[in-house]
């Protein structure tokens, strides 16, 4: 079969509100938005070669500007929002910013093939025969309003 353009969303449960928030020890992340732009695009611009190496796909393919920028975390709100994907930006105690994370479906940034998601069915069953620890998506999360 040709995987090529397909997504696998994420699975989270009915109803399931991803945390806005999230922090361990020093570490602080929050659902990225418009109010992180300026530090979004100094993070970006200054991990060019890092981002290239490690992210995969070709973005980006040069600096960024803020308008660029601004419309790609409106992009991520709206990923956010609908639960498509999550996006955190990520500052330490003292309010130094780290960088982003991202929870993306497979195939979402990276083309989906049938090894994936063999890979992905193997950590699935490992998960749920205790090889693996469970992802727990209650803490900070809540009930979808609506769905």
């Amino acid at each position: 079969m040709d995987y090529h353009g397909l997504v696998k969303r994420l699975q989270v449960p009915d109803g399931y509100i991803a945390p806005r928030e999230l922090s361990y020890h020093d570490i602080r992340a929050h659902a990225i938005s418009r109010a992180d732009l300026d530090e979004d695009v100094r993070g970006i611009n200054a991990s060019l070669d890092v981002i290239r190496r490690t992210r995969g796909g070709g973005w980006p393919t040069g600096p960024v500007t803020a308008d660029y920028n601004f419309v790609d975390l409106v992009w991520h709100e709206c990923e956010f929002r609908d639960g498509g994907s999550f996006t955190y930006a990520v500052y330490d105690a003292s309010g130094q910013y780290l960088g982003c994370c991202y929870l993306y479906p497979l195939g979402g940034r990276t083309p989906l093939t049938a090894d994936l998601l063999r890979y992905d069915e193997l950590l699935k069953a490992k998960s749920a025969t205790g090889g693996l620890p469970q992802m727990r998506f209650s803490a900070g999360g809540g009930k979808r309003s609506g769905t």
